[in-house]
């Protein structure tokens, strides 16, 4: 948890890298969706090493009016990009199964799928 009790998820990257694996982002569940929490937000989380911290803030544009996030590892390079609507109900479904973590490449993987790529 983040301080407030909100269901936090995190998206990060292991992908050529397995040994050092790289957080991305975490949101948090509030009562309109979920919202990237900014990195010193998490910066306490159990578990969460110090080099996983150095999430950018310029995740998230807004391009058209619409929010996007620009996934990008700062390990290896792995960039995601997504708008916010697309990303929601992945959020949502993971965590309704019980899944609060997803690897950079299984989420791209999830977006080809629904079509957002």
């Amino acid at each position: 948890m983040n301080g407030y009790d909100a269901p936090t998820f995190e998206i990060y990257c292991d992908d050529s890298h397995p040994e050092n694996p790289y957080e991305i982002a975490r949101f948090a569940r509030l009562a309109d969706g979920w919202a990237l929490l900014a990195a010193w937000q998490h910066a306490d989380v159990e578990g969460v090493s110090p080099r996983k911290h150095r999430q950018r803030e310029d995740i998230a544009v807004r391009v058209k009016g619409r929010k996007r996030y620009n996934l990008r590892c700062e390990v290896c390079g792995v960039t995601v990009p997504v708008r916010d609507e697309r990303l929601q109900p992945i959020l949502d479904t993971a965590h309704a199964a019980g899944v609060h973590s997803l690897a950079l490449t299984a989420h791209a993987t999830r977006l080809r799928r629904s079509g957002a790529m």
